[in-house]
């Protein structure tokens, strides 16, 4: 046999390897969501675990198998384009500070304590904290395969792993997204990723007139927190503060067109919102109407059929995740700010530098792509009632804009960004106005990536949720982490007797930013 004919088989076999469906690959990435659960359901007691393993079994095969996929997804991976889409996200990652190559946000002195205790305690991970008891009670979907890593391997291991599967999720969020609008890939992603409120104009006033009292003009480096009361977050600051509630809402999106183009069926989506509550409740608030619209617009006796009642199935045996999210979450405060005497100034302000892209969509809403439109519009009417109530700790706290939103902020950004693209494409202007608006909002994504390449790092370290509350927000309540033990029946969580405590000690050697503690 020659040389030839021995090789034949090999690049077969190479070829077949590559010709993945994008229904194969978008079943990864449910995969990929649903596995942080099975670990999470291994850790807790059996009656519980049993109904969630069930869960997601359901779930590994509705998510794979029996329904039809449109063109989109039944097409092949464009390998090129994905591995752009990966090394772009890999990239956006490493700028956010994961795995500490970088400059990481503030939050993430928070995030790395609770990947802390779920890789060095495993689960459950119990706390004494200003005279109680207490339980961790948080989506603890993005943790759980990083922290599984690092049972093994130790706790650097499990950043490293932390800054894999972000980067995959969100390549391939990025792919699918840049599939679906069609066009220049790139273009539209950097205008996607990009998209942000006017954040530039409003600071540059603020800190015009705060340097009055300082004497000394300086731009803030993070530009969003402009508005006293209500903002929005752009894409960018959203990945790199609060990666698990930006790739939640972000799926579900994603999901969502696909839904509407009829390349999955209502049942994926409702499953993958169920399973993406384990990631980031807050984000699904603010997708719960998309989906009940999709349900409503999906009402027929299709409906009833053995997937959906498979679906159906599936969604009783996740009752358990629901009773852990809603541990003790009553102690999260909530208001309605429109009650507020200095509401209504700020709400102007937002309505303004917060939201133009969504006016210039308004007025121009004939260039909005025909299957768009009606996510688009729910999404701007949901951005601009949202402010009216808030969800949160502190005043400064407004998860009801900062995460809450993210989902109508993703499909806004998205139906702009479709609609200047396809401007673009026909050799059209965008126009003075949408150009200044673009150019203009882009200073805020490209001020966080600025922070995270140029500013000092600090290093991986073990301290607990208690001890980096207590040196970075010093008697700050964090309610949306801890359950009283008295609320946690024995069904589902024994007590370990373990507790962890504030620990005196230093966190970030050589690293004094917050407190000098």
């Amino acid at each position: 046999m020659s040389h030839e004919q021995l090789s034949l088989p090999r690049h077969a076999a190479a070829s077949a390897a590559l010709e993945v469906s994008n229904a194969r690959l978008l079943a990864a990435l449910l995969l990929a969501i649903l596995l942080p659960l099975a670990i999470f359901a291994s850790r807790i007691e059996p009656a519980p675990a049993i109904a969630l393993f069930g869960a997601c079994g359901l779930l590994a095969f509705l998510f794979s198998t029996g329904y039809a996929p449109g063109a989109l997804l039944s097409a092949r991976v464009d390998w090129r384009l994905y591995g752009f889409c990966l090394l772009g996200a890999l990239a956006l990652c490493l700028a956010s500070g994961e795995a500490h190559f970088f400059f990481s946000p503030y939050d993430w002195f928070i995030r790395d304590a609770v990947l802390a205790d779920v890789t060095l305690n495993k689960y459950p991970v119990f706390y004494h904290y200003q005279g109680g008891d207490f339980l961790m009670r948080a989506p603890l979907g993005m943790y759980m395969l990083p922290a599984l890593i690092g049972w093994s391997r130790g706790l650097h291991a499990a950043h490293y792993a932390l800054l894999g599967q972000n980067a995959f999720l969100l390549g391939t969020i990025l792919y699918f997204s840049a599939r679906l609008a069609g066009g220049s890939a790139l273009r539209f992603l950097a205008l996607l990723m990009l998209f942000s409120s006017v954040d530039i104009l409003p600071r540059i006033v603020q800190n015009y007139i705060e340097s009055f009292e300082s004497g000394e003009f300086v731009i803030q480096p993070h530009l969003m927190f402009w508005n006293k009361l209500v903002f929005y977050w752009g894409q960018i600051p959203s990945l790199f503060w609060a990666p698990n509630h930006a790739l939640a809402a972000w799926i579900f999106a994603v999901l969502l067109f696909l839904e509407i183009r009829r390349e999955i069926d209502i049942a994926y989506l409702g499953l993958a919102f169920l399973v993406l509550l384990f990631w980031s409740p807050l984000a699904m608030i603010g997708a719960a109407p998309f989906l009940l619209w999709r349900i409503a617009r999906n009402l027929s006796w299709d409906l009833i059929s053995r997937r959906n009642a498979l679906a159906f199935a599936a969604a009783l045996l996740l009752i358990p995740l629901a009773f852990f999210l809603s541990l003790d979450a009553g102690r999260v405060t909530r208001e309605w700010l429109f009650l507020r005497e200095d509401f209504w100034l700020w709400y102007g302000l937002l309505l303004v530098f917060g939201l133009p892209q969504a006016w210039i969509l308004i007025a121009r809403w004939s260039e909005v792509a025909e299957w768009q439109r009606g996510a688009v519009g729910l999404a701007i009417g949901l951005l601009v009632v949202m402010p009216f109530y808030r969800i949160g700790v502190t005043i400064y706290d407004n998860d009801m804009t900062m995460r809450c939103a993210l989902t109508p902020w993703f499909i806004l950004a998205f139906g702009f960004s479709g609609m200047a693209q396809a401007r673009l494409d026909r050799g059209a202007a965008l126009g003075a106005v949408a150009t200044a608006v673009i150019l203009l909002s882009a200073f805020t994504g490209f001020f966080e990536i600025r922070r995270g390449v140029m500013d000092a790092t600090y290093a991986i370290n073990d301290c607990n949720l208690l001890t980096v509350t207590d040196k970075v927000t010093p008697g700050f309540p964090i309610s949306n982490y801890l359950a009283h033990v008295d609320k946690v029946p024995d069904w589902f969580a024994k007590d370990t007797g373990a507790r962890l405590e504030i620990e005196k000690r230093v966190c970030w050697p050589g690293f004094a930013l917050m407190t000098g503690r």
